[in-house]
Protein backbone atom coordinates (compact mmCIF):
# COMPACT_ATOMS: atom_id res chain seq x y z
CA UNK A 1 0.00 0.00 0.00
CA UNK A 2 0.95 3.63 -0.25
CA UNK A 3 1.67 6.20 2.23
CA UNK A 4 1.15 9.97 1.40
CA UNK A 5 2.95 12.18 3.81
CA UNK A 6 1.67 15.52 4.22
CA UNK A 7 4.10 17.57 6.59
CA UNK A 8 4.54 15.94 9.80
CA UNK A 9 1.00 13.54 9.43
CA UNK A 10 0.82 10.45 7.36
CA UNK A 11 -1.58 9.58 5.19
CA UNK A 12 -2.14 5.73 5.42
CA UNK A 13 -3.90 3.51 3.42
CA UNK A 14 -4.88 -0.32 3.49
CA UNK A 15 -7.30 -2.93 3.48
CA UNK A 16 -9.12 -3.96 6.95
CA UNK A 17 -7.42 -6.60 7.34
CA UNK A 18 -3.89 -4.90 7.34
CA UNK A 19 -2.50 -4.03 11.05
CA UNK A 20 -2.58 -0.65 11.29
CA UNK A 21 0.52 1.07 12.55
CA UNK A 22 1.96 2.27 15.87
CA UNK A 23 3.00 5.93 15.55
CA UNK A 24 4.91 8.94 17.67
CA UNK A 25 2.58 11.39 19.53
CA UNK A 26 4.05 13.74 16.82
CA UNK A 27 1.99 11.93 13.90
CA UNK A 28 -1.25 12.19 15.86
CA UNK A 29 -4.08 14.20 13.65
CA UNK A 30 -2.36 11.27 11.09
CA UNK A 31 -5.39 9.06 8.97
CA UNK A 32 -5.60 5.59 8.16
CA UNK A 33 -8.34 4.48 5.35
CA UNK A 34 -9.69 1.18 4.86
CA UNK A 35 -9.84 1.08 0.91
CA UNK A 36 -11.71 -2.34 1.24
CA UNK A 37 -15.09 -0.60 3.86
CA UNK A 38 -14.41 3.13 3.14
CA UNK A 39 -13.97 3.47 7.30
CA UNK A 40 -11.39 6.17 8.37
CA UNK A 41 -9.23 6.48 11.35
CA UNK A 42 -7.53 9.04 13.19
CA UNK A 43 -4.25 8.23 15.19
CA UNK A 44 -4.87 10.50 18.72
CA UNK A 45 -1.00 10.35 19.28
CA UNK A 46 -1.48 6.90 21.46
CA UNK A 47 -4.39 4.79 19.54
CA UNK A 48 -6.42 4.49 16.27
CA UNK A 49 -9.89 6.00 16.98
CA UNK A 50 -12.56 6.01 14.38
CA UNK A 51 -13.11 9.43 12.50
CA UNK A 52 -17.11 9.95 13.01
CA UNK A 53 -16.50 13.25 11.28
CA UNK A 54 -18.59 12.29 7.52
CA UNK A 55 -21.40 10.60 10.10
CA UNK A 56 -21.46 13.78 11.94
CA UNK A 57 -22.16 15.79 8.68
CA UNK A 58 -24.96 13.76 6.94
CA UNK A 59 -26.36 13.26 11.04
CA UNK A 60 -26.11 17.13 10.93
CA UNK A 61 -27.58 17.52 7.59
CA UNK A 62 -30.56 15.22 7.80
CA UNK A 63 -31.82 16.86 11.38
CA UNK A 64 -31.43 20.16 9.43
CA UNK A 65 -33.97 18.88 6.66
CA UNK A 66 -36.31 17.69 9.01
Amino acid sequence: MAVTVIGDKQEIIGLSTDTRPSLTVAKAGSTFTELDTGMKYVWSGTEWVEDLTMYNAVKMALDAAT
